[in-house]
C-alpha cells in the first residue's frame, strides 16, 4: 500500500467514524432522555442501556466470522450500516417504551455487522495498531462529546421527529462518505450465502469459545460489565433527575466520559505498542476496578 493510498484510506475511515459516532451519540443521549421523560421503570431503562452489551454477547462472534469468511469488508460496512439506519427510523413511529427498546436492540444487532469489518480495515492501516486505534479513539471521543451536547440541545428545542432525523442524517452522511471515498478492490473466496452459513455454524458454537487461557479475561470482563452497567444506569438516572428541564445540560454532563476518552486514547494507544496489551490491561484494571 502506497503512502498516498494509505493516507486516503485513513482520512476516509476517520471521516466515517467521526460522522457515525456523532450521529450515534446524538441519538443515544436523546432517546435515553426521552425514555426518562416517560417515567419508564428502572428495569426497562437498564434494559435499554444494556442493549449494546447484550447484542455483543449474542452476535459479535457471528459477525466476526462473517467478516473473515466473506472478505468484502467495505460491502459489509455499507450494507449493515444502511440496514441499521433503516431500522432506527422506527424511533419516529413508535411511542411505547418497550418498542423503543426493541428498535434499539434490532438496530444494534444489525449495525454490529459492520463493526468487525470496520475494525479490520482500521487495523490494516499500520503495523502499530495500538497507536492507530488510539488516534481513532481520540477522534471518537471528541465527536461523541459533541454529539451528546448537540443531541441535548436539539432535544431542548425540537420534537422527537427533528431530533431523531438529524441524528440519522449524520449516520447517512457517514455511509455516503465511506462509499464514495474508501477505495479498495474487494475479493472473496466463497459466496455470501455460504459465508453466512459457515459464520452461523462457527459463530453460535459457544462450546468452543471457552479456552482455558482466556477464561480469566472472560470472567473479569463479565464482572466489569456488570459493575459498569449498574453505574451507567444509576448515574444517568440521577443526573437527569437533577437537570431534567435541560437536556443540553444532561448531554454536557454525560459527555465527561467521552472527553476523558478523547484525552487518554492516544496515550494508551502508544503505551500499548510499547509495553504490550497484557500489561496495559492489568494496569487499566487496577485503576478501573476501584473506581467502580
Amino acid at each position: 500500500m502506497t503512502k498516498a493510498l494509505g493516507r486516503a484510506k485513513t482520512y476516509s475511515l476517520l471521516a466515517t467514524t467521526s460522522l457515525s459516532t456523532l450521529g450515534g451519540s446524538m441519538l443515544g443521549i436523546y432517546i435515553s432522555a426521552y425514555l426518562m421523560d416517560m417515567h419508564v421503570s428502572t428495569f426497562l431503562l437498564s434494559l435499554y442501556f444494556s442493549v449494546g452489551g447484550i447484542s455483543t454477547i449474542l452476535f459479535s462472534r457471528f459477525w466476526g466470522f462473517l467478516s473473515d469468511y466473506y472478505g468484502k469488508r467495505k460491502t459489509l460496512v455499507v450494507t449493515f450500516s444502511l440496514l441499521s439506519l433503516i431500522v432506527s427510523l422506527g424511533y419516529l413511529f413508535v411511542n411505547d417504551p418497550e418498542k423503543f427498546v426493541l428498535v434499539a436492540f434490532v438496530s444494534s444487532v444489525i449495525g454490529m455487522g459492520a463493526s468487525p469489518a470496520m475494525f479490520t480495515l482500521i487495523s490494516e492501516l499500520s503495523s502499530r495498531r495500538g497507536t492507530v486505534f488510539g488516534y481513532f479513539g481520540t477522534m471518537s471521543g471528541i465527536m461523541s462529546t459533541m454529539g451528546m451536547i448537540i443531541g441535548g440541545y436539539v432535544g431542548d428545542h425540537f420534537e422527537k421527529f427533528m431530533s431523531v432525523t438529524l441524528a440519522l442524517l449524520f449516520n447517512l452522511m457517514a455511509v455516503t462518505v465511506f462509499t464514495a471515498s474508501y477505495k479498495e478492490r474487494e475479493s472473496t473466496t466463497i459466496p455470501f450465502k455460504e459465508a453466512l452459513k459457515k459464520a452461523a455454524r462457527d459463530g453460535f458454537n459457544y462450546f468452543n469459545v471457552a479456552k482455558i487461557h482466556i477464561l480469566p479475561i472472560i470472567a473479569v470482563g463479565a464482572l466489569i460489565s456488570l459493575g459498569s452497567g449498574a453505574t451507567v444506569t444509576a448515574f444517568r438516572m440521577k443526573t437527569y433527575e437533577m437537570v431534567s428541564e435541560f437536556k443540553s445540560l444532561y448531554g454536557l454532563v454525560y459527555s465527561g466520559g467521552a472527553i476523558g476518552g478523547a484525552i487518554s486514547s492516544m496515550f494508551y494507544g502508544r503505551l500499548c505498542d510499547r509495553i504490550g496489551s497484557r500489561k496495559l490491561i492489568i494496569a487499566a484494571l487496577s485503576m478501573y476496578i476501584p473506581y467502580l
